[in-house]
């Protein structure tokens, strides 16, 4: 039943008569949250049979007392006179026939005292009681007494001190008390509470707590967003079941030695901003050995004193934004070997040592970005096992934004990572982005490593040597994007398989014999946006998918410049300088080529067997203005061939391709113009028009007149062509002495038209009698 929107049918409700819910007397469930009721409708509970209620909702309304009822009320209940009626009226026998009721909320009301008698129902069964957002500021002493509380919440209220109705609960398991005014915990004031879980005190103004203030029994402490700093000594001692505390966002200043002795199973300590600026050896020395979670960060901690953390085994440690300059020896991370996680980023780290991290069979990250760190030594990280779990996001070694000038051989060696927890967007790896002073990338510095990813963008490199990366497998990428990378050595990178490689928008101006040959196997090699004007034969890996060489300077492609990319789908060499392909140069991967980008090049001529097998389903050669042949293209065997061209370009397509295609009885489409392209094949091939990139009908008919030069092709447009293909027509006609000639429409074209196309060769062109399909005719 709800009040709200529906139930009672007014979102505003300010009165309920006491007849209301007389007939549900199955109900587990009362909604009668967001109204504006101003008093508790007793009468209600009193005349209804609601045994059945286990879940009481009243929030967000204008409730002020719990104890009386208005003259209204007694009015609506004159029927039942057997109830002796005073003017102030107990809210337990309104709850007297509710003998299953577990909840209560009352949420933002108007109360400000909770007077003693009022939930007696909560003395039967264990419940949940919600005052939070009230205007409460007492309790009576007797209110709560003998009574059982899963969970009792104060929140949000006026309370200058605990109540000592608190002590006569019976069962407490959580107390909540944030947001209220306490400033002070004196000895004794919890202590003797029947509490046994959780202590919420979150944004109070708590300035001290005095020893034997807090119960022993509790497991969790929630002190956050107070301006408390440690007075005493042992107000956190010998409390055997406490697993968590939260100190974030108070006045630290120090840690006593013994703040946290006995508490052999505290596992998760936040101490993030406050104003610590040392940790002595033993002031976690009797909490639990493995510590799960440990937060401390944005605090001035400048020093951690060696034998900290010596002996425990953390998870998790966030340390970002301090002062560190270094970590003690003996408390190096090589012991940390369950699901290791370190936060450290943003303090003044300057040297990452040799063995810091070593050995760890369950490792997940290690943030020293933005530090001053200049150097890394010799297997600062060795022998590592990255474990993932899901949802990680990307994770790993992160040195990004740090002066690195030294990266010493074997830096990073024997990595590995374990992918059985992996999610769809989960990566481990090794990110040094950003490395500010390393000018040459030296052998051997990643050695045996088997990992998502390395990042080296936007770094100073110049120069990689041979094995650089030496023994590499990576499941995702290696990136070394957006730099001054002048100078690849040869085998400069040792992998059995990279899936995506990048080199992009460097400073590259050749690739030397044999750069990648050691890269056995590949999906993508993008290395677009340097300065490569000659790639040499095997320099490159053998890719399965993808070679981008755009915006290069690249003038010839020679034969076996490709040898080794036996299996490319996708060739791009977009804007570069091409003036030579040379025969043969793309055999190795002409079985597989479908998508070849040739376009804004300087290139007069293709030669003959460019495609001879291909697959091909793109061919760029838009921007090639001074094009005057692609060949004898050897189409054979093709499902569909796509040529893609430039609208108001002189470019060329030899004769030759639509003959090729004619015989094949096959459709060529030429797109890239606009959407509403028309391709009108020769009639006499049967061979059916198609409208730019879809297979949609051109024209239904059109017809052809066999003529050697300056004559014309008539082409009937008629009522059956779509009317998306009449507008705006770029109709283009072939022959087998017409290449491609086009003429645009702007205008709407009737249901019926006679076009005819006239055309002539350029005064340069040379007719061969022996080849008549050679002539070249340009786009009019």
């Amino acid at each position: 039943v709800s009040t709200q929107s529906t139930g009672l049918g007014n979102p505003s409700l300010s009165n309920i008569d006491y007849q209301a819910f007389s007939d549900i007397s199955s109900v587990k469930y009362i909604d009668m949250s967001a109204n504006a009721l101003t008093t508790f409708p007793h009468s209600v509970f009193i005349y209804a049979n609601l045994t059945n209620v286990k879940r009481l909702l009243m929030q967000s309304n204008r409730i002020n007392t719990l104890s009386e009822l208005t003259t209204g009320a007694l009015n609506e209940i004159t029927d039942i006179l057997e109830f002796k009626f005073r003017d102030v009226y107990p809210l337990s026998i309104s709850f007297s026939q509710m003998v299953n009721l577990q909840t209560i909320d009352l949420r933002s009301n108007l109360l400000t005292v909770i007077p003693n008698g009022v939930f007696d129902c909560f003395k039967s069964l264990v419940g949940d009681l919600d005052v939070s957002g009230n205007k409460l500021h007492t309790v009576e002493d007797d209110a709560f007494i003998d009574m059982k509380f899963d969970k009792l919440s104060l929140n949000s209220n006026f309370f200058l001190e605990v109540p000592k109705a608190l002590f006569k609960v019976k069962v407490l398991n959580v107390l909540k008390m944030n947001t209220n005014l306490l400033t002070y915990l004196k000895r004794g004031t919890l202590q003797n509470l029947n509490m046994t879980e959780k202590l919420f005190l979150q944004n109070n103004q708590i300035l001290a707590i005095e020893d034997d203030a807090l119960p022993r029994s509790l497991e969790f402490i929630d002190l956050s967003d107070n301006e408390f700093d440690f007075v005493d000594e042992n107000q956190f001692n010998n409390m055997p079941s406490l697993q968590t505390i939260d100190f974030r966002d108070n006045r630290i200043s120090y840690l006593p030695i013994g703040a946290f002795e006995n508490n052999p199973n505290l596992n998760t300590i936040y101490l993030s901003d406050n104003n610590i600026n040392w940790i002595d050896n033993g002031t976690f020395r009797t909490v639990s050995t493995q510590i799960d979670d440990f937060k401390l960060e944005r605090n001035n901690l400048a020093y951690v004193e060696s034998g900290t953390f010596a002996s425990k085994i953390v998870k998790e440690m966030y340390m970002k934004e301090n002062d560190l300059h270094d970590w003690p020896q003996d408390g190096s991370f090589s012991s940390q070997t369950e699901n290791f996680y370190a936060e450290f980023s943003n303090n003044k780290f300057e040297v990452i040592r040799t063995g810091m991290f070593r050995d760890h069979s369950q490792f997940r990250n290690a943030d020293f970005q933005t530090n001053h760190i200049s150097d890394v030594e010799q297997y600062a990280f060795h022998n590592l096992v990255m474990n993932y779990r899901k949802g990680d996001g990307i994770l790993g070694v992160k040195l990004t934004d740090n002066p690195v000038s030294n990266l010493e051989p074997f830096s990073f060696t024997n990595i590995s990572s374990d992918i059985t927890g992996k999610g769809k967007s989960d990566h481990a790896g090794l990110d040094l982005q950003e490395i500010s002073t390393l000018f040459t990338l030296r052998s051997d510095t990643f050695t045996d490593i088997k990992l998502d990813y390395i990042f080296l963008n936007n770094g100073e490199v110049e120069l990689i040597e041979t094995h650089s990366f030496n023994r590499i497998h990576l499941y995702w990428t290696l990136q070394f994007n957006d730099g001054p990378l002048k100078y690849v050595a040869k085998k400069a990178v040792n992998a059995d398989w990279i899936r995506y490689i990048q080199f992009n928008r460097n400073k590259i101006k050749k690739l030397p014999l044999g750069a990648f040959e050691e890269i056995i196997s590949c999906q993508n090699f993008n290395i677009d946006n340097n300065e490569i004007n000659f790639i040499d034969t095997d320099s490159l890996p053998n890719c399965s998918d993808k070679f981008n060489f755009q915006s290069n300077a690249i003038t010839h492609v020679v034969v076996d410049a490709f040898r080794k990319a036996t299996s490319v789908t996708n060739l791009q060499l977009t804007d570069n300088e091409l003036i030579k392909i040379e025969d043969g140069a793309m055999d190795t991967f002409a079985g597989t080529l479908q998508r070849l980008y040739l376009d804004n090049n300087p290139l007069p001529q293709i030669p003959d067997s460019l495609l001879d097998g291909a697959n091909i389903e793109v061919l760029d050669m838009g921007g090639i203005p001074i094009l005057r042949t692609v060949g004898q293209q050897n189409l054979d065997g093709l499902a569909k061939q796509a040529i893609k061209m430039r609208d108001n370009q002189d470019g060329y397509v030899d004769a030759s391709l639509y003959l090729n295609v004619k015989k094949k009885d096959k459709g060529i489409w030429l797109y890239g113009v606009n959407q509403c392209t028309c391709n009108i094949m020769q009639a006499i091939s049967n061979i059916a028009a198609r409208q730019g990139t879809f297979s949609v009908k051109g024209p239904s008919s059109c017809s052809y007149t066999n003529v050697l030069n300056g004559n014309s092709v008539n082409v009937n447009i008629n009522a059956n062509a779509p009317s998306n293909v009449r507008n705006k027509l770029q109709c283009e006609a072939y022959t087998t002495r017409l290449v491609r000639t086009s003429r645009t429409f702007l205008d709407q074209l009737p249901t019926a038209e006679t076009l005819t196309i006239f055309w002539r060769f350029p005064e340069y062109s040379v007719w061969n009698n022996n080849d008549p399909y050679s002539a070249l005719i340009p786009l009019l």
